[in-house]
């Protein structure tokens, strides 16, 4: 069995934290009664962990059995993501067979619901760049979204939209990427490509911002960003 990324772990609970939290309805707060309701509508897998997921989050509040918001569903990401995820990666290298199995019950319907939706990312070799169609080259002067800054390997968008999209992805599954406080000076007008799964309240884009590659994960909790390293130099 090949290791399974943390990151497609999460995505797993994500889908369905946003399930816990749609089914309260516009206001985002979710009943009892909604949750029975919205729990009626699936089934296998996605509808072991709803179940599973929404106890654990209800459990998780003040006055257990009342309601679930928006900021409960929030919390309990931050602790699933280190605590029930991330701290069974011994090694930072993505999820192995024995360390899922070690994992919770909710966490191991996670895995699977990740593979029954097809979240999780192929496995990927290091990048060879020999694979590329053109010569690397470099540009003396970046002017724009469009035109990479001095020594940034240039190729065309969709080659530096491949190589960067998996550069920032294998950084996030290895642990390499740092998490950032806030969204780093100057994305909005940066060259950026999204990759992943994408959705009205789900997605991710990697940003390159003075020769390093910077990633915003969209989830319904809000955006994170990462420190994703340096891009190539040529």
């Amino acid at each position: 069995m090949a290791r399974v990324a943390k990151a497609d772990v999460m995505k797993a609970f994500e889908h369905v934290a946003k399930l816990i939290n749609d089914a309260g309805g516009p206001d985002g707060i979710s009943s009892r009664a909604d949750l029975k309701a919205k729990a009626a509508t699936l089934s296998g897998t996605e509808k072991a962990l709803f179940d599973v997921y929404s106890r654990f989050i209800d459990h998780r509040d003040h006055k257990p059995g009342a309601r679930i918001t928006a900021k409960d569903i929030e919390k309990a990401l931050a602790f699933t993501a280190k605590e029930m995820v991330a701290d069974y990666d011994e090694n930072r290298n993505g999820l192995s067979k024995d360390e899922i199995a070690k994992m919770s019950t909710s966490a191991q319907l996670a895995v699977e619901l990740a593979k029954e939706l097809g979240l999780l990312q192929k496995t990927r070799s290091p990048i060879d760049f020999t694979e590329q169609s053109v010569e690397p080259k470099l540009q003396g002067n970046g002017q724009g979204p469009d035109v990479p800054p001095v020594g940034i390997w240039m190729g065309t968008a969709e080659q530096r939209k491949r190589l960067f999209t998996r550069l920032a992805q294998e950084r996030l599954e290895s642990g390499a990427a740092a998490p950032l406080a806030s969204a780093p000076k100057g994305f909005e007008n940066a060259e950026s490509y999204k990759f992943g799964p994408q959705g009205a309240d789900v997605g991710s884009t990697v940003y390159l911002i003075d020769n390093k590659l910077y990633v915003e994960q969209i989830t319904i909790a809000g955006s994170r960003w990462f420190d994703a390293g340096p891009a190539p130099m040529f």
